[in-house]
């Protein structure tokens, strides 16, 4: 008789051992990967890796994806039922940052200038491994792998162009839901975030050119001060934020560089900001633009000069599909026990383009803790502290719910469940994910794709284990937000 997803469990499977045995690999990749970073748009290297490891484990695989992105794919093209079989995706992202490197790592980067310190090696490592095991579930039991998985690896995430590119070239036709795993520093280890609608904003660039008329510096008078000005505009749009715009609505404007002057005894007649802004609703978001411009226009006329306003979209904002991050949720809270799973009350303000994915398509992102409190980008060229992104030890133990399934015994009963709590809590949730294939789909999604997400947990906890060392991801000092 063929075997039912009823009567396989993740032991009976044998994905376990495949995991144990192909995690050294994995671990080596990840580690190859970080000393080579690329930065975004020319992740040429790292794609081509990705690429062979995909062709030798048997997906089908297209290079030039979105500039430097790959696609593969998996799994049968026609369902049961004679209708084509849904298509599930998972996207992962490559691209490294402009940071310099100072961990004192064996496998720090070898690339002056330039860091995976946003975790996207890691991301990438995680892709690899659902890949892997996906492979050896579509041989060993074709039958239970009822819908086709796209992987996509993803580009230049961190200029929010790469996820338009890919699109751009067909990497989201046809895909029925669309899942994806971002590492968070903020929370602890062997827990994951979930938050359905709402989970990042939408966020453009401003760049603000302040004109005035230079003159002295003894006469202030006999000259429009575009330094002034510029200083005006600065603070004059965070007051008019909080007087002109509803603030159950809340907007973020953040300036991040100033230029202008050539002498310290110079009235400078030129200035130029550059910024973000950020904003979670939409409807608002759209009229930021005119109403900036206008803004910008009236501070700059009433102190004497003129304004040149450019401002351009980065993304728009993640939203989780609600059916979707309730069946991540429901996983993890099965047999992780409901502590282990948060709901995040409120979303970031941060971007990504994984958003721009979603346009048309059900998804969702979720978080994966990362050990603790920690800062952003600049954080990561510091010193780094051990840090790890898989179960903290054996305390974390003492957080599980006694039950896992409806009606089944406690964990500590079932001895193939408790051999599996030395692994990861993420494996726990690939696990909860297999069992709930059982019981449910989402309409004719079937739950079992949904498991690459849990395998891509999995891989990323097991890989944690290994910093006991000071190792891995300690640089994951970012959330992970454009």
């Amino acid at each position: 008789m063929t075997a039912t997803p009823c009567s396989l469990s993740w032991q009976a499977l044998g994905l376990e051992q495949t995991l144990a045995a192909v995690l050294p690999e994995l671990i080596q990749l990840r580690r190859h990967i970080h000393r080579h970073p690329e930065l975004s748009g020319h992740e040429q290297q790292t794609a081509a890796l990705v690429a062979g490891e995909l062709r030798r484990w048997g997906w089908q695989v297209r290079e030039g994806v979105g500039r430097t992105g790959v696609l593969a794919e998996l799994g049968p093209e026609q369902g049961l039922d004679g209708l084509p079989a849904p298509l599930v995706a998972l996207r992962v992202d490559m691209d490294a940052l402009p940071v310099e490197e100072r961990t004192g790592l064996d496998y720090a980067s070898t690339q002056q200038g330039l860091m995976h310190a946003c975790g996207h090696d890691l991301h990438t490592a995680v892709g690899l491994g659902v890949a892997y095991l996906l492979a050896e579930l579509a041989e060993r039991h074709p039958e239970l792998l009822t819908a086709r998985v796209r992987l996509l690896f993803q580009p230049a995430e961190e200029t929010a162009q790469g996820a338009a590119w890919m699109k751009a070239d067909g990497a989201m036709d046809g895909v029925a839901a669309l899942f994806g795993v971002h590492v968070f520093p903020s929370l602890a280890a062997g827990t994951i975030g979930v938050r359905s609608g709402s989970l990042t904003a939408a966020a453009g660039e401003l760049e603000v050119e302040v004109l005035g008329e230079g003159g002295h510096g003894a006469r202030p008078h006999q000259s429009t001060d575009a330094i002034w000005i510029a200083a005006r505009v600065v603070s004059g749009l965070q007051e008019a934020i909080s007087r002109r715009l509803d603030a159950l609505h809340p907007v973020v404007v953040s300036f991040g560089r100033i230029e202008g002057g050539k002498a310290f005894n110079v009235i400078a007649d030129h200035v130029r900001l550059l910024g973000t802004v950020r904003c979670l609703d939409t409807d608002v978001h759209a009229q930021l633009p005119g109403w900036i411009e206008d803004t910008v226009q009236a501070l700059c006329r009433g102190h004497g000069g003129e304004a040149r306003v450019r401002y351009r979209l980065i993304s728009p904002p993640v939203h989780n599909d609600p059916a979707l991050t309730e069946l991540v949720a429901e996983a993890g809270v099965e047999l992780l026990g409901r502590p282990q799973v948060q709901w995040l009350e409120q979303p970031s303000l941060g971007a990504e383009d994984f958003a721009e994915l979603l346009d048309g398509t059900r998804g969702t992102m979720f978080r994966l803790g990362g050990g603790g409190a920690s800062g952003l980008h600049a954080v990561a060229q510091q010193q780094l502290r051990s840090r790890r992104s898989g179960p903290a030890g054996g305390d974390w133990r003492a957080h599980l719910e006694p039950a896992a399934l409806d009606g089944a015994a406690p964990v500590r009963q079932r001895p193939w469940l408790r051999g599996l709590l030395a692994l990861s809590s993420p494996l726990l949730i690939l696990l909860a994910l297999l069992v709930l294939l059982q019981r449910r789909g989402v309409d004719r999604i079937p739950a079992l794709p949904a498991l690459l997400i849990g395998t891509g947990l999995l891989v990323t906890s097991a890989v944690g284990r290994r910093r006991r060392r000071r190792e891995l991801l300690a640089a994951l000092r970012h959330d992970g937000d454009v």
